[in-house]
């Protein structure tokens, strides 16, 4: 396999493979897939040389499966076909390659590899790779916002809550981003004051090995109403 990605296994689960495997009624096209998938380099790109193709990749193959050079072409064709464009083909220098144009989108990894690509491409495909990797880049940064921003009434109660947590336990007090939202409607409900009496009864009175977010916010109610008059 070639070096610098992972690929997703979902990439061979394809309607287009599926449908060229049944038009050619048999599964050789989907064995053929995988083997350019194995064997392209980074960029996704191999010779598209027939006589390469089956010495190299599907030597071990050649009596059990439908791999003669007239097949292997079919099935070449079929992956270029404007219907799939599994691979686009090209030429460079003389030579033909193949690239694979969802190869770079499948693959697990969305930081582009160091490895240097062994075969050249076009300039015009080059321009689509380094496009693709922007593209997966720019998803692998964008930080959705916050659901929530607390008030400044819950802000102050999460960091006397999280510095009454730490000299209990001497751990961070860690709160989930619902978590967080409900304090901010805890907060706008009964006023900040309240929510600092019932902190206060809950380091008293419930056990430590509940002394979680979780408990405080699914017992709220007992709390609140055991902690009327906490000082």
């Amino acid at each position: 396999m070639a070096e610098g990605r992972v690929i997703r296994k979902d990439i061979i689960k394809s309607q287009k493979l599926l449908k060229i495997c049944l038009k050619n009624k048999g599964l050789e096209p989907l064995v053929l897939y995988i083997f350019l998938l194995i064997h392209v380099d980074i960029n996704g790109v191999y010779e598209c040389d027939i006589d390469l193709i089956r010495s190299h990749l599907l030597f071990r193959y050649l009596d059990d499966f439908k791999f003669k050079k007239e097949d292997v072409e079919k099935y070449l064709n079929d992956f270029a076909d404007k219907e799939f464009e599994l691979v686009i083909k090209y030429e460079v220098a003389g030579k033909n390659y193949l690239w694979l144009p969802d190869f770079i989108e499948k693959q697990l990894f969305s930081i582009r590899s160091t490895v240097k690509p062994d075969y050249p491409v076009t300039p015009e495909l080059q321009t689509l790779i380094d496009a693709q990797w922007h593209n997966k880049t720019k998803k692998r940064d964008y930080k959705p916002q916050t659901i929530f921003q607390f008030t400044e009434d819950a802000l102050k109660v999460y960091t006397a809550w999280n510095r009454k947590h730490m000299e209990e336990v001497e751990t961070p007090l860690v709160l989930t981003e619902f978590e967080k939202k409900d304090l901010n409607i805890l907060v706008e409900e009964i006023t900040a004051e309240k929510v600092r009496g019932m902190l206060r009864y809950f380091y008293k009175n419930i056990p430590q090995e509940n002394w979680n977010a979780k408990y405080f916010f699914k017992n709220r109610q007992d709390i609140l109403d055991l902690s009327k008059g906490e000082k």
